[in-house]
């Protein structure tokens, strides 16, 4: 073997010696800069199921409420136990004795019959501040029955 092939072989091998290290330190770096992003997308994709879970659990409680009114006219006129009923079915993390928020009201359909409707509506706070929206979202759901006779 010749003293020139000899260097090659050596420039090679610490070449590739270097490339090893240098890509240790890049893969560190790369990271570090992905990892603040990835962690906000998961947390971004907690509040978004969390504000999807909160949206059925207030639909089914508005229902239940509407159930509760729909019984007779005396209960369509119970707002104080139409609420009642409709925060007896949230069960959610910042549900409290006021949140949700719940009206009710009656009206008449086209053929005469005694309508009950129940909005429930529900905040809730993010788990982080995400830069151009807000911390709080508001989740608004209704429920229309025909009260009996």
């Amino acid at each position: 073997m010749s003293h020139s092939a000899t260097n090659a072989t050596v420039v090679e091998v610490s070449t590739a010696r270097a490339a090893v290290r240098g890509s240790g330190g890049q893969a560190i770096v790369e990271t570090a800069l992905i990892l603040p992003v990835l962690l906000i997308v998961l947390i971004a994709s907690f509040d978004g199921a969390r504000a999807l879970l909160a949206g059925s659990v207030i639909q089914s409680a508005a229902q239940a409420g509407a159930q509760y009114g729909a019984l007779s006219s005396s209960n369509a006129a119970d707002a104080s136990g139409i609420a009642s009923t409709v925060r007896a079915e949230v069960v959610l993390p910042q549900a409290t004795g006021t949140n949700p928020t719940v009206t009710s009201s009656t009206g008449t359909d086209a053929q005469g019959e005694t309508q009950l409707t129940v909005s429930a509506t529900y905040t809730m706070t993010a788990l982080l501040p995400y830069p151009g929206l807000p911390s709080t979202f508001t989740i608004t759901r209704r429920a229309v029955v025909q009260v009996q006779r």
